[in-house]
């Protein structure tokens, strides 16, 4: 990929403690390729499966970050997994005066395996893509 300078973008667990007590960790989308970085920190991870409120340990919510950011000179709305079930923070960005041009989402089914989550959230994110006229590129593992 960073011959051809081209990106691959990827769901993943990030940690950067230093060794703290804590085991705080973040649901992250990482870019490899030309450029090595983190693109994007979750704002909302699934309460209570990966977010534990008051908690040492579990997953970091950012709440008061963007979901936007770019790609290619494109401005892109990112979405991990429970996200993609907010419609509010899919509408805030494209509701902006210069809205994102498409919706990159990553999604991990691990937690919501035999159950009706996986359909919810690909009709909710759809439904947002149709809606905003955004095209949707969607990955998941299964």
């Amino acid at each position: 990929a960073n011959k051809k300078k081209s990106t691959i973008l990827s769901g993943a667990y990030t940690n950067f403690d230093n060794g703290s007590l804590t085991k705080k960790y973040d649901s992250s989308i990482v870019s490899f390729g030309y450029k090595n970085h983190i693109v994007y920190f979750t704002r909302q991870p699934i309460p209570l499966a990966g977010w534990i409120p008051f908690s040492s340990h579990g997953l970091n919510a950012h709440w008061l970050s963007k979901g936007v950011g770019w790609i290619d000179h494109r401005k892109v709305e990112f979405l991990v997994c429970f996200e993609e079930l907010l419609p509010g923070l899919i509408s805030s960005s494209f509701l902006s005066n210069n809205p994102p041009q498409f919706i990159v989402s990553v999604v991990n089914n691990l937690v919501g395996k035999n159950t009706g989550e996986r359909r919810s959230q690909y009709n909710s994110i759809y439904l947002m893509s149709r809606l905003f006229d955004a095209p949707l590129i969607r990955s998941w593992n299964r």
